[in-house]
């Protein structure tokens, strides 16, 4: 997570938010992070999964919530400004 956080200070990313009920039945959550811009010697192209969390609840209250509560990841700043893109399923709970 540290080398996370040092890639992602000052750059622009793109989320993916994953969300699935498992083999339990539990609703459950991935949020993926992905640098944007000019490649540089550290961008893997691959996403870094920075949370993964079982909700009680699937609804975009739910969704939202771990969203913004995952973007927080690093001395208590929010990365919320520097997302440029978020992807989802486009579940329906997720149009509102």
């Amino acid at each position: 997570m540290a080398q996370v956080k040092r890639f992602v200070i000052g750059r622009y990313v793109h989320i993916v938010v994953e969300d699935r009920i498992n083999e339990r039945g539990q609703f459950t959550a991935n949020l993926l992070l992905e640098l944007l811009g000019i490649p540089t010697p550290h961008k893997t192209g691959n996403p870094y999964l920075i949370a993964s969390s079982i909700l009680k609840k699937m609804n975009v209250v739910t969704v939202g919530a771990f969203i913004n509560d995952s973007l927080m990841f690093y001395k208590g700043e929010r990365f919320s400004d520097r997302v440029l893109l978020l992807v989802t399923d486009a579940a329906p709970y997720m149009i509102s």
